[in-house]
């Protein structure tokens, strides 16, 4: 999930309900609550006062160093903080804390804090019933009440200075300042645990028991420490990657039904790709189950959990299926993936997500797949738009799978993990290199964007609203050269684009700029209530539900009965025709017969049939047909040469031309002359169809069902 750029942000962190972002240039602290509103994408944004270097975020309260004076603040509640709750509605301020002293880093995790001083001494405060603040000496009795420790308590290894600290459920692990005194040398130590060891998370060989003293790991030197909930990975003077503790998701990059634990660290394993094993990394980023490293050229590779797409892409694909008791399949991918081509400079992941800061400050996401259910959707050549199931945002994905590596936008983002729009979507339409919706903003409404691969139209990687389009719009389509829109306000059409043909309907066939210098069609007092483009013609449906066409009839597109060669750039009403819609294909134009009865609604189609798309034996028809057997149909679509339907059973049938295998992947050089289900064991709410794939939006859990080809 790529979300729309609204800031530049520097570094990302998360726990496991919200992402916080630090903006480059005020420092100030965005956090996106994640989980608790599921009809909003991207999800609610809340702002944390203040300016900070550095945050950490726990489960039940948060800390960062102030970046004026360097003390800590916190927020939240008060379990294993030193913060007050007497008033629930400060929860959300800072509050500083241990005011006689300034710190560098600070960490904190589910029931403890960690933070490092000026000094480089360490410092701990929180739950020390697993001998996580190792310190402190605890009794029987004490040890089963989990004591609170709000306090600082100085955390002392054998006189050492401290790089850096690391913190998970139950326990922590330091790593000290032991580099020489060249200056060239990159700073490093030794690796030192106390608490929790349930799985071998402290380094050491009495797994299942706690640590009570701080214990080195090992007697090798690392330059970087990061901890999951029950796992740590560390980076070696080699700039490779180890790890050690819990690998029940695949988090050590083992495969967890032989390994379920490693006790000491063991550098990570390879994956397919040879070149892997050559990788250098820097920096590293755990979450709950999973485990993410970044390379010295600044890409991310990512292993573990990743049931919720939060490591990328299908989250069957790669991986190994696992059952637990809680009845729920999980996927652990322990073969470590590249998360994604572009660039990082921070990341951050929690249960269900991984974000990420590209290069360009840009805010990127993987995960959310439960989110990922819609209410429409449009398909393109390369592209698809849907409006969340919410109707709310859009969500747009490429069939490519590829991301892009200079700018994350609609076009370049995968369709497990799609691009979601900040503006409110109600309707959305794909071409070939553009995408228009319209939303429920006023006056201004309409938006178009389009691919940023294409050489001939204007750059718009983003939504950017049309301002030829003064007023609300209620709907927008877009076809591969032209574009129209129908106003809310009375119904008036306009058009944009190639108008060679007349099919602006303006009574020009002067072109202008596609999904951008929209002129208004030439009928007065005409209301329209839908419309349908072809390649080089246009339709439009009257309040009335009379047809109107306008533009090419070289296929017998306007359904006027006239010759196939002329053009006509004003509407033309095709005379006893009432539909209730109207779709387009390239050449030809179908809808649905309006009737006194629903069960004599048929399908009424037009235009080029040399792929039997309209089911008779001349190659063109130059005025409406019935289509037969084809009562009861809800809702149609076209695409090509193809025209596919839903009946009220909410089953899938197409015919004409089988374009990339949509009617029968076995059948691919055929054509269908009568209706031929389609995905027969799936029904569907609503379809759409592009040039190489069929999508449909299925009736169990509007989640989307696509086939076809994809390249």
């Amino acid at each position: 999930m790529i979300w729309n750029r609204t800031g530049l942000y520097s570094s990302i962190y998360s726990n496991n309900n919200s992402f916080c972002t630090l903006s480059e240039d005020s420092q100030n602290i965005t956090c996106f609550d994640l989980y608790s509103d599921f009809t909003r994408l991207p999800p609610n944004k809340s702002v944390i006062l203040g300016k900070f270097s550095s945050i950490s975020l726990g489960n039940n309260h948060s800390c960062g160093i102030n970046a004026a004076d360097s003390f800590i603040y916190c927020w939240g509640q008060k379990k294993y903080s030193p913060l007050s709750n007497e008033n629930p509605s400060m929860e959300n301020i800072p509050k500083k804390i241990f005011s006689d002293k300034i710190f560098k880093t600070v960490n904190v995790s589910s029931e403890n804090s960690y933070a490092i001083d000026s000094d480089d001494h360490l410092w701990g405060w929180g739950d020390s019933s697993h001998g996580q603040l190792p310190n402190i000496h605890l009794s029987k009795n004490n040890e089963s009440n989990h004591p609170e420790q709000s306090n600082l308590q100085l955390i002392e290894i054998a006189g050492k200075t401290i790089l850096s600290v690391a913190s998970g459920d139950g326990f922590f692990c330091a790593l000290t300042n032991e580099a020489s005194t060249n200056n060239n040398e990159e700073k490093s130590g030794h690796i030192y645990c106390a608490g929790n060891n349930s799985f071998g998370q402290t380094g050491q060989l009495n797994v299942g028991a706690k640590s009570t003293v701080l214990a080195q790991v090992n007697n090798k030197r690392y330059t970087e420490l990061a901890a999951g909930n029950t796992h740590v990975c560390a980076i070696n003077l080699d700039k490779k990657v180890e790890c050690w503790g819990n690998n029940s998701f695949g988090q050590l990059s083992y495969n967890p039904i032989f390994t379920p634990y490693i006790a000491t660290p063991t550098p990570i394993l390879q994956n397919e790709n040879p070149d892997f094993a050559k990788l250098n990394f820097k920096s590293l980023s755990l979450s709950n189950h999973s485990s993410c490293t970044i390379t010295t050229d600044e890409i991310p590779y990512c292993f573990g959990d990743n049931t919720f797409g939060q490591l990328g892409g299908d989250p069957k694909d790669g991986s190994l299926e696992i059952k637990y008791r809680d009845g729920q399949n999980y996927y652990a991918h322990f073969k470590p993936k590249k998360l994604m081509n572009s660039r990082v400079i921070s990341l951050a992941g929690n249960s269900r997500a991984t974000c990420s800061v590209t290069k360009n400050k840009d805010l990127q996401c993987f995960g959310f797949i439960q989110k990922n259910t819609y209410s429409s959707v449009s398909v393109g050549k390369n592209y698809i738009c849907g409006i969340s199931s919410f109707n709310t945002h859009a969500l747009c994905s490429s069939f490519e799978n590829n991301l892009s590596d200079i700018l994350a936008n609609p076009w370049s983002a995968s369709l497990v993990t799609p691009w979601v729009s900040s503006q409110a979507f109600t309707q959305v339409s794909v071409g070939i290199d553009h995408t228009c919706a319209v939303s429920n903003e006023s006056p201004l409404n309409s938006y178009c964007w389009s691919n940023p691969d294409s050489s001939y139209v204007t750059h718009r990687a983003y939504p950017q609203l049309i301002a030829s389009l003064t007023l609300p719009m209620k709907k927008i389509v877009v076809n591969n050269s032209h574009s129209c829109a129908i106003r809310k306000e009375d119904g008036a059409l306009f058009c944009a684009g190639n108008n060679s043909n007349g099919q602006l309907g303006n009574g020009t066939f002067t072109s202008s700029l596609n999904a951008s210098e929209f002129t208004q069609v030439s009928l007065n007092n005409v209301h329209f209530i839908d419309l349908a483009l072809s390649e080089n013609a246009t339709c439009a449906l009257s309040f009335e539900h009379e047809v109107y066409c306008f533009g090419s009839n070289a296929k017998g597109e306007l359904g006027i009965g006239q010759p196939y060669l002329i053009k006509k750039n004003s509407p033309q009403k095709i005379e006893n025709l009432n539909l209730l819609s109207i779709v387009g294909g390239k050449e030809h134009f179908c809808g649905i017969k309006k009737t006194v009865l629903a069960a004599d609604n048929k399908v009424i189609c037009w235009g080029d049939n040399s792929e039997e798309q309209i089911a008779y034996s001349s190659d063109k028809i130059n005025k409406p047909v019935e289509l037969k057997n084809t009562q009861n149909i809800t809702q149609l679509v076209a695409n090509g040469s193809t025209t596919c339907m839903l009946n009220n059973r909410q089953e899938a049938y197409c015919l004409g031309k089988n374009q990339n295998g949509i009617i029968d992947p076995l059948r691919i050089s055929e054509k269908f002359s009568s209706l031929t289900r389609v995905q027969a064991e799936k029904t569907f709410k609503s379809l759409s169809l592009g040039e190489k794939q069929a999508c449909g939006i299925s009736t169990l859990d509007n989640t989307l069902s696509c086939w076809g080809k994809s390249r």
